[in-house]
């Protein structure tokens, strides 16, 4: 039998260090792209380059370059008829789309000089910016919030639909922890009508959770609670549902599990808690966007990190939780974790 080989026993590979030395530029080339408005001039149907570059005001040979490469990174094709999307970028890429992604994909532009000093702050173990310093996340967070909507409320949605119907509906209040744009509790009030939703934060990013739950038609069962989650109660007993979406990663070991207590004390009896998350391996060697998402907390914030599943399940049985698993929405689905309050 032969035995497959490990990766520090294969072949030196030239073309794995080259792969990653141009990563920068995959990420330069998909920014380009959405901020022309590329893919929404062919969200009609296939198109020359001298057409695109028309519509979009630019000059056919940078048009035609940038549309090749990213054909090559599986975004576009290319026939006789022209460039056209394909179905990631349809859904994603074109703006009138309910899963569109560009304002995330235009904030990059945020990241960019931090991670540039990622090996001063290796050396310093100083973040290049701490954005979860009150002061900082009263300015950075609002600018955040509605950039990752999309991706943040299709996790809720997938969430709601795989614990099932029975699961969901016996659901009403909802307590949503740094809720910021209501991306990950707006879900459940719009699938159910007695959902009412409880959103924690910094009174700076209600305008857009307000603007969002107006837009679905839910304003009138979504309340804005201001404060710190580190310094508030969250009550006793109150809610059917907690959320911490997308908060254990900055809040760093410490922090988080407090917070997981806090989240299971405002529970009812048979509630559930749910986590999203970015979780890698019990290794922590991949997958490689949650090892990477863990160096941007370092260089972003005092101590946060990403955690694996031991870890998240240790500090819900911790906070008495019980029936604690990792969502299965295959190898492309987001990391979402559930436990629930004994009753």
């Amino acid at each position: 039998m032969n035995r497959a080989k490990k990766p520090s026993e294969s072949a030196p590979d030239l073309s794995l260090i080259a792969s990653h030395l141009w990563a920068y530029a995959r990420t330069r080339a998909l920014h380009a792209g959405v901020e022309l408005g590329l893919f929404d001039v062919l969200a009609d149907g296939p198109k020359a380059s001298s057409a695109v570059a028309s519509a979009v005001k630019a000059k056919e040979r940078g048009v035609r370059m940038l549309c090749d490469a990213l054909c090559a990174l599986e975004l576009l094709t290319k026939s006789k008829r022209g460039y056209d999307l394909t179905e990631t970028a349809r859904v994603f890429l074109v703006s009138g789309s309910p899963a569109y992604m560009g304002p995330m994909i235009l904030l990059s532009n945020l990241h960019v000089q931090a991670w540039e000093k990622l090996a001063d702050v290796v050396r310093t173990g100083k973040p290049a910016q701490q954005v979860d310093v009150e002061s900082s996340a009263r300015e950075f967070f609002p600018k955040l919030v509605s950039a990752i909507f999309a991706p943040s409320f299709g996790a809720s949605t997938m969430a709601r639909a795989l614990l099932g119907p029975k699961t969901a509906n016996s659901i009403v209040d909802v307590l949503d922890v740094a809720g910021g744009s209501g991306a990950w509790s707006l879900p459940w009030a719009i699938a159910n009508p007695a959902v009412r939703v409880t959103l924690l934060d910094f009174e700076e990013v209600f305008p857009v959770a307000r603007e969002y739950a107006s837009k679905f038609g839910v304003a009138d069962r979504v309340s804005c609670r201001p404060g710190n989650l580190r310094k508030v109660a969250f009550g006793r007993e109150a809610f059917d549902l907690v959320i911490l979406g997308h908060i254990c990663h900055s809040e760093g070991a410490k922090w988080s599990g407090k917070l997981i207590q806090k989240a299971a004390t405002a529970l009812r009896p048979g509630g559930i808690l749910l986590i999203g998350e970015f979780i890698p391996n019990d290794e922590r060697t991949g997958p490689i966007n949650q090892m990477l998402f863990g160096l941007n907390m370092l260089l972003n914030t005092g101590d946060g990190d990403v955690f694996t599943m031991p870890e998240y399940r240790g500090w819900m049985r911790d906070a008495g939780l019980t029936r604690i698993r990792k969502l299965d929405f295959g190898d492309r689905g987001p990391d979402i974790v559930v436990g629930v309050k004994p009753k």
